[in-house]
């Protein structure tokens, strides 16, 4: 019993350690600092967590941290999805208009089509459509966050 228990901490951590490396990979690929806290700059509440801070501008901040509090296969599987929708949440509606429902629906449609360029089936689609159910009622308060007119599309691939 004790062995099972060592192996299932042993899992979770080195499942948090390579969902950690995809955020810090990201951000040197972008030349971002991590850093420990963000300050919104509409809310003006501070978030804790690991962050990649891309741009500090006169006009605003870049920042991101990929799927929020998810280290599993998927949170490394939907990682570039959730990039690209933390950046659509933080630059939204100022940069293009887009709602924070538009934002979902296109962080749904990139999961899926992840799914289906991995050659993933049902579980995979099941899994993105939990991921976009829990921005949907979990969302509010990083979409509240930051509103900041910064054409973020140039961070995307």
């Amino acid at each position: 019993m004790r062995a099972l228990f060592i192996f299932f901490i042993f899992s979770i951590l080195s499942e948090s350690i390579y969902s950690q490396s995809k955020l810090e990979a990201k951000c040197d690929q972008l030349n971002g600092t991590i850093v420990d806290e963000i300050l919104c700059p509409q809310s003006l509440k501070k978030r804790e967590g690991k962050f990649c801070l891309l741009d500090k501008m006169d006009d605003g901040i870049v920042f991101f941290n990929g799927c929020t509090g998810v280290s599993s296969e998927y949170g490394r599987l939907f990682f570039d999805d959730c990039f690209k929708h933390d950046l659509c949440y933080h630059h939204e509606p100022s940069f293009s208009g887009k709602s924070k429902q538009k934002c979902d629906e296109l962080f749904k449609a990139d999961m899926m089509k992840t799914c289906e360029r991995a050659g993933l089936g049902l579980r995979c689609r099941v899994i993105a459509r939990a991921f976009e159910r829990a921005v949907i009622y979990g969302g509010k308060k990083s979409w509240s966050c930051s509103d900041e007119n910064i054409d973020y599309t140039i961070y995307l691939d």
